[in-house]
């Protein structure tokens, strides 16, 4: 039991002079009261023991009423000289007026006050109708009905505040549930007392019209009457029903027979194969191969003095509403994923026999020659049919389907059957569950999507290579056209110009554009052999000190005046099993880019090794690269800088060399901050 508690206040002492009566007594006595369904005020009776062994002010009972919304105290006594207010305030009180209150007795709380005047603030509403009754301290405790609280008992103490003890909170619990049980048999015993007032052939009246079956047994479980409706819904006669005994039948479940024979009231579901019935002589019907979904309600019945005089079972038909609500759900579960996935085959996978086949039946045709036959695949089958790279996002999502943390997905996958790989969008769903709630069948719908998505991945690499062919084009034109404008007009200048120094300068900006475009040449030749797949690899013994210093020594002439350009040339040697030409090609790239983007500072060249590969840095002191361009660098034709010159390839086919050797290559950087180029390569593999 939850229980809510307010804060503590002063204890309390009992009154001198009585004896209080220990918890046995006090049991004892109120289920003698309550089983003297002769007295008119049992209730009431019962609730002035619970306040003579709690010692408290007033006792009572509330009951919800979920139809009118409204809170009534049907039940209350008060100790001499304590009002009641039960008639003024405690009547019809909207729900609404006191849903702190309401909140705790649907979560099956209790609600423990220790000092009214210490009441949080959102329950003020509560505390002021508190505050009107005189009330110090209060405790309650739901009453529960089928697992559902329907209302509370209550103690109230108007004289001193109490600081209620566990053991009171405890007993309280016990006695509730006393008066929970006798709330129920009291509308119980009430309804029954009604039919007996009535006139014999009235109840015989009312029994015969029932709409739904209704059973009549003696105290021991003998059947003594029936009435006709329950003699359709069984298919057989009065002749022969009447005499069968309750307990005896082959269709109730042990467990409510047990619970009925320890005086409890019972609803069930019960299914009736009258195959069955009639095989077990338990009674005949003229029904054969037919099955009912029945619902059917057991009440004891009881005399006065407790005894049981009999029991009455009221029966209802489901069998026609359950067949229309599975045919309903099926009918809705097939549409929902046919209209997901469009045309292509339903398919149906038993959990318990883990057995997965393509429902021939819900398909009007359906081609035997299809890339996925039908036949009985188990869920090891059909993992193994998964692509690779799709295989443990399928099983993720058919594991949850099949545990049931999921009710439905859908996906695109691929597949693998005799050789080809097949695409194919799926929409699956729970169909049925068993009682726990565990799935027994999924039901689902998949498409071959295979030629819609091969056109999808062309249409997306024409594109691509359009707009690449478009940015290519643009990038080359404007590149090219750069570097050669210079060496026209600067060609023509020279020719005119007779001072040397200033032809020399000339002849200088010629070569360097000659440089320029050659290297643009350079790029998009080994950009084409790339994209070809014919750029040569020669693999040999190389030295990486050798071909660092190389680079050093012809990219020194190319850095700007305050500008360093670093290699410690007492580096120790590092053999490497690799392509010299090519290396040097991507550490050119790598050292020509800082040169670029370094006004001042330095460009250092190093390497470390580190386990079974090297790692080369190029690092400057320059411009730096924005996070989120950092990874876009190494795209083809991206330039970080549009106003410098190059194609936007060096870094791409730097990237591919790497790559096909190998290695891997990256960058840190900070904008502003200068940046670190870095690649790895392995070591070459020592000789045995």
């Amino acid at each position: 039991m939850k229980m809510y508690t307010e804060p503590g206040a002063v204890g309390h002492k009992s009154e001198k002079g009585s004896k209080k009566p220990s918890l046995r007594e006090t049991v004892l006595e109120v289920l003698s009261i309550l089983l003297q369904s002769h007295r008119t005020k049992i209730i009431d009776d019962a609730l002035y023991l619970i306040l003579k062994y709690f010692e408290v002010d007033r006792v009572y009972i509330g009951i919800l009423s979920h139809k009118a919304h409204t809170l009534d105290i049907t039940h209350e006594v008060t100790t001499q000289g304590v009002y009641s207010f039960k008639e003024e305030i405690l009547t019809q009180i909207p729900l609404q007026a006191i849903p702190w209150w309401i909140e705790k007795i649907k979560q099956n709380q209790d609600i423990i006050i220790n000092n009214v005047e210490l009441m949080s603030p959102k329950s003020s509403r509560e505390q002021e109708l508190l505050r009107q009754q005189d009330i110090y301290s209060l405790l309650t405790t739901p009453i529960v009905e089928e697992k559902r609280p329907v209302g509370f008992i209550g103690l109230d103490s108007v004289k001193i505040c109490r600081k209620w003890k566990q053991k009171e909170i405890e007993d309280l619990h016990l006695l509730a549930n006393i008066i929970s049980i006798a709330l129920e048999r009291r509308e119980i015993h009430f309804a029954l007392e009604q039919l007996a007032l009535e006139e014999k052939n009235k109840f015989l009246d009312v029994f015969n019209k029932m709409p739904w079956g209704a059973e009549l047994y003696n105290e021991n479980g003998y059947l003594v009457d029936v009435n006709p409706a329950e003699l359709d819904i069984l298919g057989t006669t009065r002749r022969q029903l009447v005499g069968i005994n309750l307990f005896d039948s082959p269709c109730i479940p042990k467990d409510k027979l047990k619970a009925l024979a320890e005086e409890n009231d019972i609803i069930f579901d019960q299914y009736i194969n009258f195959d069955q019935i009639n095989a077990s002589g338990y009674y005949l019907s003229s029904f054969q191969g037919t099955v009912k979904y029945l619902r059917v309600k057991l009440v004891r019945l009881t005399q006065p003095n407790g005894n049981t005089s009999g029991y009455i079972a009221i029966v209802i038909d489901d069998t026609e509403k359950q067949r229309q609500q599975e045919q309903i759900q099926e009918n809705l579960t097939q549409l929902k994923i046919a209209t997901d996935t469009g045309k292509s085959f339903f398919w149906q996978y038993n959990v318990k026999l883990d057995q997965w086949m393509i429902r021939k039946d819900l398909i009007q045709t359906y081609n035997q020659d299809s890339d996925i036959p039908c036949k009985l695949w188990n869920k090891k089958e059909i993992l193994n049919s998964i692509h690779p790279e799709d295989k443990e996002r399928i099983r993720a999502q058919f594991t949850a389907l099949r545990q049931g943390t999921v009710d439905r997905y859908t996906s695109t996958y691929r597949r693998l059957y005799n050789g080809k790989t097949l695409w194919f969008s799926t929409n699956a769903q729970i169909h049925k569950r068993d009682k726990e709630g565990n799935p027994l069948t999924i039901i689902g719908y998949s498409s071959n999507i295979t030629e819609s998505q091969n056109r999808e991945i062309e249409l997306v690499k024409a594109k691509e290579a359009d707009q690449l062919k478009s940015v290519f084009i643009a990038n080359m034109s404007h590149e090219i056209r750069t570097p050669l404008n210079a060496i026209v007009g600067f060609s023509d200048i020279v020719a005119e110009t007779e001072d040397p120094e200033e032809r020399q300068t000339y002849l200088d900006i010629i070569h360097k554009n000659n440089d320029l475009l050659l290297q643009l040449i350079n790029d998009i030749l080994d950009f084409s052999k790339i994209e070809a797949g014919t750029l040569d690899y020669n693999l040999a013994p190389v030295d990486l000190k050798d071909i660092c210093l190389n680079v050093s020594m012809s990219q020194s002439l190319r850095v700007k005046d305050d500008v360093r350009l670093i290699f410690d040339s007492h580096s120790p040697a590092l053999p490497l099993q690799t392509d010299e030409k090519r290396i040097e090609q991507v550490l050119s790239n790598l050292v020509g880019n800082a040169i670029k983007f370094t006004s001042e500072g330095s460009i250092t060249i190093s390497y470390i090794k580190e386990e079974n590969h090297v790692k080369v840095f190029v690092k400057d002191t320059g411009c730096g690269i924005a996070p989120k361009n950092q990874q876009r660098v190494f795209e083809r034709f991206v330039k970080e800088n549009n106003f410098r010159p190059g194609t936007g390839l060096g870094l791409a086919i730097s990237k591919n060399i790497v790559e096909r050797l190998g290695g891997q290559i990256g960058v840190e950087s900070a904008d502003g901050q200068g940046s670190t180029f870095w690649f790895t390569l392995p070591l070459a593999i020592p000789e045995t």
